[in-house]
């Protein structure tokens, strides 16, 4: 939520809280009740959104993932480091290339890219993983690397999934705010035609005044919904 919103949102919690402390000067007034019911409800709507925001961020998933990624490359590079000594000693040319990751590589990669990479070796691995035990290619070492893979994924899709939820709450967020506004422009013309009560309108206005006195001048305190 905006510094913008939430001082629209007070403003709005303002005047639900002097309509239902005065609900007796305009509950009798047929046209204006519905209107401002639905006014209420989109500011309950716009607080539940504001919760759903707060709630879903992803500061923490992304220092548990960064280190995650830590384990998961320095798992990568290890592996590699013995596949590719053992290939450079048998001769195998393509192991060779295959392994042939320095720790800075494997830094630069995407998250798909380590995936898949750290995925191959450790495919790779097991292949070898006979031939090869000499040079610690052994199934703890790929069961390791093979854990941590599963630590670093869920983490994206966990990190993904709580990043869209918190788009579409600030989108729905925006959608709201403007209903809510286009709601309490009705309810101010309502008030204006239909209502007589001095200190009710004073009141409904000074609410109103609650957003503009934060950002207008002195000599700008003209209420603005």
């Amino acid at each position: 939520m905006t510094k913008q919103q939430q001082e629209m949102r007070l403003m709005f919690l303002a005047v639900i809280d002097l309509f239902e402390r005065s609900a007796d000067v305009w509950n009798g007034v047929a046209p204006i009740v519905p209107v401002y019911n639905r006014f209420k409800d989109l500011v309950k709507d716009i607080s539940d959104m504001s919760l759903i925001q707060q709630q879903n961020r992803t500061v923490g998933y992304t220092a548990d993932k960064k280190a995650k990624r830590e384990e998961l490359i320095k798992s990568t590079f290890s592996l590699a480091l013995k596949l590719k000594s053992f290939a450079k000693v048998t001769g195998n040319t393509i192991l060779e290339t295959a392994a042939d990751y320095s720790v800075t590589d494997l830094e630069q990669l995407t998250e798909t890219e380590l995936l898949n990479t750290a995925t191959t070796l450790a495919a790779s691995a097991w292949q070898y993983s006979t031939t090869a035990a000499a040079y610690q290619v052994t199934p703890e070492v790929i069961n390791g690397l093979s854990q941590n893979i599963n630590n670093y994924t869920p983490l994206i899709i966990q990190r993904d999934s709580v990043g869209d939820k918190r788009k579409i709450a600030t989108v729905n967020l925006k959608s709201l705010y403007a209903d809510a506004v286009k709601q309490l422009k009705l309810v101010n013309d309502l008030l204006n035609a239909l209502v007589d009560d001095k200190a009710f309108i004073d009141g409904f206005v000074q609410a109103k005044r609650m957003r503009s006195a934060n950002k207008a001048k002195p000599e700008e305190q003209k209420p603005e919904v």
